[in-house]
């Protein structure tokens, strides 16, 4: 295994979206290259920012080092983004982990009951906005909860596309998500965790009739008999969570 640990401070107002799009792009092709095993970013108080990505071997990376479309975003990364950065490139001397002997063995899900209502009220909000019925209220809490992630992953293409991701496979990149939300600080954000439960709270006053959301264990919609597990949500017949049961 190779691993790269790339150091990197941002110039002062950089276009951050366009570091976004820019960063998910990379990930995306990456993360299909052969040899690809993995890749977390994290960001330091002083402001610098450490990305760690894993290749099965030198040759893997090299692979991936010399991508044209990696090559080019390169020099666009000096010219526009980055005030100074500092690439290593290292091969494990030991490799070696640690677990706790009589741990309880873990639940399905390790999310926590805060990550969760940000998932679920990301999902669903998702699914709500893109109906032609979606009221105002639901299309401005859904964006503003969204926008306000975002801007927390600015500068993170692995959590900005993990983000992205969600909104269409939310059950897919539901765990990377709440990586990234936990990796960012965004589930301890008073703001962010605000807009969660307002949005849920306007998805559930806007449900009528089969349109019902709910959240927590054992919730249930009433549409298709819907049984979400802890911390599940479910809405008008979906589930956004852990899923205990569905009856079709």
């Amino acid at each position: 295994m190779v691993v790269v640990v790339f150091r990197s401070r941002l110039r002062k107002g950089i276009d951050e979206q366009a570091l976004g799009t820019v960063g998910a792009r990379m990930y995306e092709i990456a993360s299909r290259m052969p040899g690809f095993l993995s890749y977390k970013d994290f960001a330091a108080q002083d402001g610098e920012n450490v990305t760690i990505v894993e290749f099965e071997s030198a040759e893997t990376l090299a692979a991936w080092r010399e991508h044209p479309e990696h090559k080019a975003v390169q020099q666009r990364g000096r010219e526009e983004f980055f005030s100074e950065y500092h690439i290593q490139v290292c091969t494990p001397m030991r490799d070696y982990a640690f677990k706790r002997e009589g741990q309880p063995v873990p639940e399905e899900s390790s999310v926590e009951p805060i990550t969760t209502t940000i998932l679920s009220a990301l999902a669903a909000g998702a699914i709500a906005a893109a109906k032609d019925t979606a009221t105002k209220a639901v299309k401005d809490g859904y964006q503003a909860l969204k926008k306000l992630i975002e801007n927390r992953f600015a500068g993170k293409p692995g959590a900005a596309l993990a983000l992205a991701e969600h909104e269409k496979k939310p059950q897919v990149w539901k765990e990377p998500l709440a990586d990234a939300l936990t990796e960012t600080g965004a589930d301890k954000d008073e703001e962010i965790i605000r807009r969660a439960n307002d949005l849920l709270k306007v998805l559930k006053q806007a449900g009528s009739g089969d349109s019902n959301v709910v959240s927590g264990s054992g919730a249930i919609a009433t549409k298709g008999g819907v049984a979400a597990g802890e911390g599940g949500t479910a809405i008008g017949g979906n589930v956004y969570g852990d899923i205990g049961k569905r009856n079709e």
